[in-house]
């Protein structure tokens, strides 16, 4: 029974390191993914360039090892850089949001209203700017948006 209760309280301990992973991760990721999708619609042709490329490799490569490249990586490159276990799956973590957002809704910011100029003959309304077309991209059943 005592062996319960001590597995019982690290599996606990646990969950609260995953919830506030969780919460840093949803934190950090939704305001980059959206700075970077503004990057690459309103940035230069070098800044979307560089978005693309970056969304590109980062979307093509596996979670667990962006967490060893962040966390074994980036002192070698950096001397001194240091970060501890919670950080380095904090950053790395958040990152998705960032590809996802800046590869889904940068293509939706390029190609949304013009998607829903050729809507137009089929009865679809358009949104009332930019912001509604994210909102509506991003999740589907979202008043005003497409219900794929």
């Amino acid at each position: 029974m005592e062996y319960l209760a001590t597995t019982t309280l690290f599996i606990l301990k646990g969950c609260t390191v995953t919830v506030k992973l969780f919460v840093i991760t949803l934190a950090g990721s939704l305001p980059l993914g959206f700075l970077g999708a503004m990057l690459k619609t309103s940035g230069g042709k070098l800044l979307r360039g560089l978005m693309e490329v970056y969304t590109s490799i980062a979307r093509g490569t596996p979670l667990l090892l962006q967490m060893f490249f962040v966390y074994y990586g980036l002192p070698v490159i950096f001397p001194g850089f240091r970060m501890d276990r919670f950080n380095a799956a904090a950053l790395t973590f958040g990152s998705p949001g960032l590809q996802h957002r800046a590869g889904g809704c940068g293509r939706s910011l390029c190609c949304g209203p013009r998607q829903w100029r050729g809507s137009r003959p089929l009865g679809q309304a358009p949104p009332l700017d930019t912001a509604d077309w994210v909102i509506a991209a991003e999740g589907p059943g979202v008043p005003g948006g497409p219900d794929v």
